[in-house]
């Protein structure tokens, strides 16, 4: 049995860009002409979303009817694992939520969906800049990581075909309790597993296996003291060997110890925004 909560882990594979460092101005670039910011009531009804929702529309646009702050910074800077890796917030900037709409003056140029994103993120850069105050920098730290690779006895997924525009990468579909739990994929990449896996491994996972193929996944695990009976525990370090040790005995994946570089990105300033 699975706990209850259905963590549905939507990932886009955004384009990395160089991130901005903390600067007396506001980052050059293009500007959202018209944004609205309103703030969300704790009583408002519950948010419904798809699987394939995303804020980013065509044309430059970002509409979110429920976002934080912390969620908007992650965004714009491209920040994974916002939990361990955005420092400084304060916690009204994790907590309060704020209906944003925004898009660029008429004219914006007809680019590809991946360009279009990073103009958004772009934007949203300065927006962050000018109407929550948001000042930052980033710090590169060195820290223990696991390190993804192909087990020797060799990978056992089967590659898939790649998605076909307009389709994108799947998502990654997640039941986790502490002893039992389950994931269920389609054309996802190992790359993007690695990047999922980072919110629950306990440390950031790196992906060395130097595969770029899409996967399907389906993996259900249990521990035999628990079969039959209803995981309700929070993921914790126990939950999280034993995701790794699926991982591995299921998918052909090995994960070890290793230090690297990572990025991080602290808030030095940022204020509740004036609404419009």
């Amino acid at each position: 049995m699975y706990p209850k909560c259905l963590l549905q882990i939507q990932f886009l594979t955004w384009l990395t860009l160089g991130v901005v460092q903390a600067q007396p101005g506001l980052p050059d670039g293009p500007r959202f002409e018209v944004v609205s910011i309103r703030t969300r009531p704790a009583n408002a009804p519950i948010t419904h979303r798809t699987q394939n929702f995303t804020p980013v529309l065509p044309g430059g646009q970002y509409v979110n009817s429920n976002v934080s702050p912390e969620e908007l910074i992650s965004f714009a800077y491209g920040v994974e694992n916002r939990q361990k890796r955005l420092e400084g917030l304060p916690k009204w900037a994790k907590e309060k939520y704020f209906a944003v709409a925004a898009k660029p003056a008429p004219g914006f140029p007809a680019v590809s969906p991946a360009s279009n994103i990073d103009h958004v993120r772009i934007m949203m850069r300065a927006m962050l800049g000018e109407r929550f105050g948001v000042r930052l920098h980033t710090e590169t730290r060195e820290d223990l990581l696991f390190g993804m690779n192909v087990a020797p006895a060799g990978l056992k997924l089967k590659e898939v075909d790649p998605p076909v525009p307009p389709e994108t990468e799947g998502l990654v579909n997640m039941v986790l309790g502490n002893r039992s739990g389950r994931i269920i994929a389609s054309k996802v990449t190992l790359a993007n597993l690695a990047r999922i896996l980072s919110f629950w491994a306990g440390r950031t996972v790196i992906n060395q296996t130097g595969l770029g193929g899409y996967y399907d996944l389906d993996l259900k695990w249990s521990e035999p003291d628990g079969a039959g009976e209803q995981d309700s525990s929070p993921l914790g370090p126990d939950g999280a060997a034993l995701l790794l040790s699926t991982l591995r005995s299921q998918c052909g994946l090995r994960f070890t110890n290793t230090r690297g570089p990572l990025t991080y990105w602290i808030v030095d300033d940022v204020r509740e925004p004036a609404e419009n």
